[in-house]
């Protein structure tokens, strides 16, 4: 690295960590050790973004929310989480909040269930339904505009390409794109192969703990070990050398020249997708994204492979962020797997994809970016995933766009959806998330017309962050381009009763796969694995035996 970089850019780190951000504070190249806070200051000048100064907590509850609670009608109350704390979160105290039936028909409240935090644009986290009171206005109902691009109206499927290229530019808007650069880095391919017939040490998910190894394993397997380097032409080299690592696992009496479907994935290693699949003949791909792009902000945008495409230079409003990334390197490994036929048994037809949580989330914004994913299962993906943004219920988008721990995830200009919208009348609603130009329908759009399964966890188990009925409105809402280009999209008529009105409701642990968007809320908390077995139904009913 060049040392008057170095030394300049730990200048401008130390101004960063003194006051508030302005031009002056900074270089032209971050810092090789830039935090992540610092970071996210200097992007936020890019934008023009200030956190607003906000009320002491307690005083804004008893001045703000609570009469409007009150006045709502809603018996909904919030208390600290610790008494002693009132600048600490909340929880729910007392009030009803319908969540889904349970087997003998009676639902359940998040008395104290769930956490209710002021994020740092001075919004309280809802989870008021909008059939209850106080409803409209808490979950921003009321305030929705439709989004144009989704009016499809006057189109035919001919003009279906276009649309969804403008829905690409919405999308772009939230995720950021691919920088023009990121086609040149050169990516040299090698593969070696072991047979695995006791488990290797690790971690256990099932028993949440660490494992010696050396047990039989059920379901043996070749394991194919797939390594992309990559290299910028242009002769930079970044701090740290990313890799596109793809640990491929097929059955072990897999038959010469049989091809297998795969199914890549996200993250640590989740031994159960294996116990899942490999009976289904289904190959695993295990994708290490950590190698590629850590999952961290500041200095490490700057190297590995955002470091590289940049080549060191502060990242732009309309930059990718790590999301996007790991999408480039999935990518990549699709066209490996497209290019290198015969050195592994995956047939490049069949290309699935699965992540949970935030996986979840570049699960669909890898879907919605490369055309070539063929199905997928986001699990319990939330805000900035398979939940609408716009609507206010669990995690809100402001707690990954302008927070030190997340920001990264994403592109620099959705600070521009965050906080307050000018039109409001009272100073707390509507926000400005109500603007976006595209929501998570509409990256459920862009995979259109392939068969995706979106799939959560119930809400008072555990999984209430990730607003499980929002993903369902997120099917609903998409569910139109898939009708337009003649698949179908979410099927789900079950309801309850709520004082006389029926409420659409999807019933705990029952899958709705009848169309090419699919649906569960398992009976568990922010888990995945329950879903695997309707995951594979759904699946079977689109592909059948994938040709074999």
């Amino acid at each position: 690295m060049n040392k008057l970089k170095t030394i300049v850019s730990s200048v401008c780190a130390a101004l960063l960590c003194t006051g508030t951000a302005n031009a002056q504070n900074f270089t032209q190249v971050p810092a090789d050790d830039i935090s992540a806070a610092d970071d996210l200051k200097q992007m936020m000048w890019q934008m023009g973004y200030e956190t607003p100064v906000a009320t002491d907590r307690q005083t804004f509850y008893n001045t703000t929310l609570l009469p409007k609670l009150k006045a709502f009608g809603s018996d909904v109350t919030m208390c600290p989480s610790d008494s002693t704390k009132p600048e600490g979160n909340w929880t729910w105290a007392t009030g009803t909040s319908t969540t889904w039936l349970h087997e003998n028909g009676v639902g359940d409240t998040l008395t104290g269930r769930v956490t209710v935090a002021r994020v740092n644009d001075g919004f309280w986290h809802n989870y008021i339904q909008a059939w209850e009171p106080g409803g409209d206005y808490f979950t921003g109902a009321k305030f929705y505009k439709p989004l144009a691009l989704h009016d499809l109206s006057g189109l035919t499927p001919a003009d279906w390409l276009q649309r969804r290229n403008q829905l690409l530019e919405g999308v772009q808007d939230i995720y950021g794109k691919i920088p023009a650069a990121a086609a040149n880095m050169q990516i040299t391919w090698s593969v070696k192969t072991r047979e695995v017939l006791v488990s290797d040490p690790g971690f256990d998910w099932s028993c949440r703990c660490m494992t010696e190894g050396g047990k039989t394993l059920e379901h043996p397997f070749r394991e194919y070990a797939i390594t992309g380097d990559i290299v910028n032409p242009s002769g930079y080299t970044a701090r740290n050398t990313p890799q596109i690592v793809g640990k491929l696992r097929v059955p072990l009496n897999l038959p010469a020249g049989k091809t297998l479907p795969v199914i890549i994935i996200f993250g640590t290693y989740d031994e159960t997708l294996w116990t899942a699949m490999a009976p289904e003949n289904i190959a695993v791909c295990y994708f290490d994204n950590s190698l590629l792009q850590p999952d961290k902000g500041g200095e490490a945008l700057y190297s590995y492979l955002m470091g590289l495409v940049g080549e060191g230079n502060w990242r732009k409003p309309e930059d990718w962020g790590t999301l996007a990334a790991w999408s480039w390197g999935v990518s990549r490994l699709i066209d490996f797997f497209e290019t290198h036929i015969g050195e592994t048994p995956v047939n490049p037809k069949y290309i699935g994809l699965t992540g949970h949580s935030r996986y979840g989330k570049a699960t669909l914004v890898t879907m919605a970016y490369d055309t070539r994913v063929t199905f997928s299962f986001p699990s319990s993906s939330g805000a900035l995933g398979s939940s609408q943004n716009r609507r206010h219920w669990g995690e809100e988008m402001v707690n990954v766009a302008a927070d030190p721990y997340a920001y990264y995830w994403v592109c620099g200009k959705l600070l521009k959806y965050v906080g307050l919208h000018p039109s409001s009348t009272d100073g707390y609603m509507p926000r400005k998330v109500m603007d976006l130009p595209a929501d998570a329908e509409s990256l459920v759009a862009l995979c259109a017309p392939r068969p995706i399964f979106l799939g959560t966890g119930r809400p008072e188990a555990g999984d209430s962050w990730v607003d499980p009925y929002g993903t369902y409105l997120t099917a609903i809402a998409a569910s139109p381009v898939y009708e337009f280009l003649g698949k179908k999209g979410l099927i789900m008529d079950d309801t309850f009763d709520y004082n006389g009105k029926a409420i659409p409701m999807p019933v705990i642990d029952k899958p709705y796969i009848e169309g090419d968007i699919g649906y569960r809320i398992h009976n568990q908390g922010h888990i995945a694995t329950p879903h695997y077995p309707s995951f594979i139904e759904f699946i079977r009913r689109q592909f059948g035996n994938f040709d074999n």
